[in-house]
């Protein structure tokens, strides 16, 4: 694996469209960019199924949430194309990831998070 959170241009106060994606049969995963494939790999967690029913976490210990600003994020349960990556970065499309939407998650934020109602795609002043 790559250390992707200390990528400069993900602390330019400007809006990024980020996207990890990871297949099981051959441990491939790439990870996106404001649309772009940066880096790429294979055999990560080969096999590896993940269970339903379970809980999602975003972040880690140690995490500064107050650095970050996060929107749309969705879970899919495929590898999307390259081409539907870059519309998705191109604007707000309306797509919804079919395991976890970012619709859902106001109801189960926990921690200390601060939720700013915007209109989806609005650029919040850093």
């Amino acid at each position: 694996m790559c250390r992707l959170a200390n990528h400069d241009t993900l602390w330019s106060k400007e809006w990024h469209h980020v996207c990890w994606q990871w297949e099981n049969t051959h441990g491939r995963w790439t990870y996106f960019l404001n649309g772009k494939a940066l880096i790429s790999d294979h055999n990560y967690a080969v096999g590896t199924v993940i269970p339903g029913l379970g809980t999602f976490h975003f972040g880690s210990a140690g995490f500064d949430y107050s650095k970050v600003v996060v929107s749309h994020l969705d879970v899919w349960s495929n590898v999307l194309h390259a081409n539907e990556i870059r519309r998705l970065w191109k604007g707000c499309t309306g797509v919804e990831g079919d395991v976890v939407q970012w619709r859902g998650f106001r109801n189960g934020i926990n921690g200390k998070i601060t939720i700013n109602d915007r209109a989806p795609c609005t650029l919040p002043s850093m």
